[in-house]
C-alpha cells in the first residue's frame, strides 16, 4: 500500500515538474516573442527574416487577424500595405520604387478576404501604435459589399486593437491564450530540443511509431517562407466555391450600404481622413484579375455595378480633394480591366513563355506586383515583356472614356472567346448562394 502511495506521490510530482519546466521553457525560449509584443521586453528584431516581418507572418507566424495584429504591435512600421490576400501575395512592402532603399520600416498588412469594414479597424489599429507615412491601399470590389458575412468581424471586434479602451485588457487575454496553445508550445520545442537529434534516441522504434512522434513533437517551422505559407493558407475549393465567398447572393446580396445604415463608402473615406491627419502619402489601386473573374463578375450580373464602384470612388477622391485643398488629390490608378496580363490563360505560360501571371482568378505572383509599382512610379519595367504598358490613374477627365473603353474591351475579348464565356456564365448559374 505505501508503494503504491509513494509511486502515485512521484507520479504526481513529476507530471508537475514536466509542466512547470514546460512553462518556464515557454517563458525563456518565446519562439514568437510574445513577450516583446505585449511590451514585457523589447522586440527582438534581429531574431527573425525580415521578408517573413515585413510580410507580417513573424513573429507569431500566422497571416490572418491575429497573427497580423499583433505582430504590427511588435513591428509598428512606418509604412504599410493595406487589402486582402491579392496584396498580401502580390506586393513586395520592401519594393524599391514604393520604399528605395529601404527608407521606411515597412509592413504588408494583407489579410484574406479583408473587407473595408475590418479594414477600417485594423488601420485604425495601426494609426494608434504610430501614425502611418506612407500607405498603398489594393482595392477589391468584393471588400466594398455591406452586406457580406461579418464572420471575421465578429473575430475582429475581440483583437487587441490600440485605439479601443478595451486595449491592454484584450492584448493580456490574447497573449495568455496564444502562449497556451499547442502551437506556440510545439513551436518552442521544436527551437529548443533540436529534433533531428532528439528522434536519435527513438531509432530503434518501428517507423510508423517514429513518424507519430515527429508529428507531435516537430511542428512545421516558425521561419515560414512568405511564399509557402500563402500557397498552404489558399484552400483547395473549387472555384464555385470561391465565388459564394467572395460575392454571397450574387447580385441580390450586393450593395454598398446595409439594413442598419452603414457605408463601405463612408468606411472607405474614413481611413483617407485618417492618413491625411497625419500627412500620409496615399496611392490607391484596383489590382488586375484575371479575365476569368471579370466574366464571373459580369455573369453574377453585377458588371454595371462594377463600373459604378469606380466612377463612385473617383468621385470620392475629388469630393475630398476638393474639401481639403491643402491635401493633393490622390492617385487611384486602375489595372483591372482586359488586358496584357489579365487575358492570358492562368494555367499556362503567359504571352514571354515565362510563369503565368496568375495562380488562380484574382491572386497573381510578385512579377506582376512590381510592375504595377513600376507604372505607378512611372518607369514601367520591361521585366514582364509586355506588348502594352497597363495600368491607367484616374480622375474626373478620364473617367468616362476609360469605362467606355473597358467595357468595350469586355464585349471584344467575350466576342472572341465564346466558350470561355458561356462556360463561366455555366459555372455561375451552378454556384448555391
Amino acid at each position: 500500500m505505501n508503494n503504491y502511495k509513494f509511486f502515485t506521490l512521484a507520479f504526481l510530482i513529476a507530471i508537475f515538474a514536466f509542466i512547470l519546466s514546460t512553462c518556464l521553457l515557454v517563458i525563456l525560449v518565446d519562439t514568437w516573442d510574445l513577450k516583446g509584443i505585449v511590451g514585457i521586453t523589447s522586440p527582438k528584431i534581429d531574431a527573425y527574416d525580415p521578408r517573413s516581418v515585413h510580410f507580417g507572418f513573424q513573429p507569431v507566424p500566422d497571416g490572418e487577424h491575429r497573427g497580423k495584429s499583433l505582430n504590427v504591435i511588435w513591428r509598428k512600421p512606418e509604412a504599410a500595405i493595406f487589402g486582402s490576400s491579392v496584396a498580401a501575395e502580390g506586393f513586395n512592402p520592401d519594393n524599391s520604387f514604393w520604399n528605395p532603399n529601404g527608407a521606411f520600416v515597412a509592413y504588408n498588412y494583407g489579410i484574406s478576404g479583408l473587407s473595408i469594414r475590418e479594414m477600417e479597424q485594423h488601420f485604425e489599429h495601426i494609426q494608434a501604435l504610430k501614425p502611418i507615412k506612407k500607405l498603398l491601399i489594393v482595392l477589391d470590389f468584393f471588400a466594398f459589399n455591406a452586406l457580406k458575412p461579418a464572420i471575421a468581424f465578429e473575430q475582429v471586434k475581440i483583437l487587441p486593437f490600440a485605439h479601443r479602451p478595451t486595449y491592454r485588457e484584450h492584448l493580456f487575454q490574447i497573449g495568455i491564450k496564444t502562449a497556451l496553445s499547442s502551437e506556440y508550445i510545439k513551436a518552442n520545442l521544436h527551437r529548443f530540443r533540436y529534433i533531428d537529434k532528439c528522434m536519435n534516441f527513438f531509432d530503434g522504434f518501428p517507423s510508423m511509431i517514429k513518424s507519430l512522434i515527429r508529428r507531435l513533437i516537430n511542428p512545421q517551422p516558425t521561419d515560414l517562407k512568405v511564399q509557402k505559407f500563402l500557397k498552404d493558407k489558399q484552400s483547395a475549393q473549387s472555384e464555385q466555391s470561391m465565388i459564394s465567398v467572395l460575392y454571397p447572393g450574387g447580385k441580390k446580396g450586393f450593395k454598398f450600404e446595409d439594413e442598419k445604415g452603414w457605408s463601405s463608402y463612408e468606411a472607405f473615406k474614413g481611413i483617407i481622413k485618417s492618413a491625411q491627419k497625419n500627412n500620409a502619402e496615399i496611392i490607391l489601386l484596383i489590382p488586375p484579375c484575371h479575365a476569368e473573374m471579370l466574366e464571373i463578375i459580369h455573369a453574377l450580373g453585377l458588371w454595371d455595378t462594377f463600373i459604378e464602384w469606380k466612377r463612385t470612388l473617383v468621385k470620392i477622391l475629388n469630393e475630398i480633394a476638393t474639401s481639403n485643398r491643402s491635401c493633393p488629390l490622390i492617385p487611384l490608378w486602375d489595372f483591372n480591366y482586359h488586358n496584357v496580363i489579365t487575358m492570358p490563360p492562368f494555367g499556362s505560360s503567359n504571352e514571354t513563355g515565362k510563369t503565368p501571371f496568375f495562380s488562380d482568378p484574382i491572386h497573381f505572383n510578385g512579377e506582376v506586383g512590381d510592375y504595377v509599382f513600376s507604372v505607378i512610379y512611372g518607369t514601367p519595367s520591361r521585366n514582364l515583356g509586355l506588348s502594352d504598358t497597363v495600368g491607367v490613374c484616374l480622375n474626373q477627365q478620364n473617367i468616362e472614356k476609360h469605362l467606355q473603353k473597358i467595357t468595350e474591351f469586355k464585349k471584344k475579348y467575350q466576342n472572341e472567346n465564346p466558350e470561355f464565356s458561356q462556360g463561366v456564365k455555366d459555372l455561375v448559374n451552378n454556384v448555391v448562394f
